[in-house]
This record gives structure tokens, C-alpha cells and sequence, in this order.
């Protein structure tokens, strides 16, 4: 199911058929999708944190640098970035903020791909590895 940055359905494809060109989001339930209605997962909050890790993620230029977003766990928030970068997130509580320290951080790191970003304490961000 492809996902708009505002939680609507864009595209529906079978199984085996996706050839991830947007970042794909794990840890969701889907109970419903039709193409251009709000998706509606097993749990709503679920539904409700989609929505506003894409838009977050989208109002802080990210949202085409991501592979990948694992919301296994609502406190512990992941992503992948294009360039293999593990970005650890943590709670969505003060999300915006924690984005755009990865942001600076990124742009410190300029071409460096692999390693891993823990934004979980905005505070004290932490870098590991990396080429």
C-alpha cells in the first residue's frame, strides 16, 4: 500500500509486486485501504502516528531520504536512511525537534553512509560508525 504524507491511500499492489521507491513503514496492521481514503490500521493509534511521523518527517526535508520506518513499538521509534544510516528515534514526544538535530548532524556528516544516529535524547545525540 502506497501511503500519501497525509495518512490517504495512493496506491494499492500485491504482494511480491512493490518495488519500494518511499520508505516502507513496519510495525503496522493494515484493517483497511482503499485508494484515496485515510488508512485505517488494526490500532488506531497506529493510524494517528503514520500520519504524523510522514508529515513530520516531509516538514523537515527528510521524507524522501528515508528506506525505511519501524514503529514495532509506539516508544521506539527507527528509520533507515537511503544512505544506511539507522536513525534511532525513540518516543515521537518532541519528534520535530529531534529531526532537525538530525538534520545538522547529517549535515556535519556530509557523505557518510552506514553507521547509526541515536536522536532519542535531543540533548546528547550520539553517532556510531559509519565509512
Amino acid at each position: 500500500v502506497g501511503i500519501g504524507v497525509d495518512g490517504k491511500v495512493l496506491s494499492i499492489t500485491k504482494t511480491g509486486k512493490l518495488k519500494p521507491k518511499k520508505a516502507v513503514i513496519s510495525g503496522v496492521a493494515l484493517k483497511g485501504a482503499a485508494k484515496g481514503e485515510f488508512i485505517e490500521t488494526k490500532k488506531e493509534k497506529h493510524s494517528e502516528m503514520v500520519k504524523f511521523i510522514l508529515k513530520t518527517l516531509n516538514d523537515n526535508s527528510l521524507l524522501s531520504s528515508v528506506k525505511k520506518i519501524d514503529i514495532t513499538k509506539s516508544d521506539k521509534i527507527n528509520f533507515t536512511l537511503t544512505s544506511d544510516t539507522k536513525i534511532i528515534a525513540g518516543k515521537n514526544e518532541q519528534f520535530d525537534y529531534k529531526l532537525k538535530c538530525l538534520n545538522t548532524v547529517l549535515e556535519e556528516l556530509g557523505e557518510v553512509r552506514g553507521g547509526k544516529i541515536d536522536i532519542s535524547n535531543p540533548s546528547n545525540v550520539i553517532y556510531e560508525g559509519g565509512n
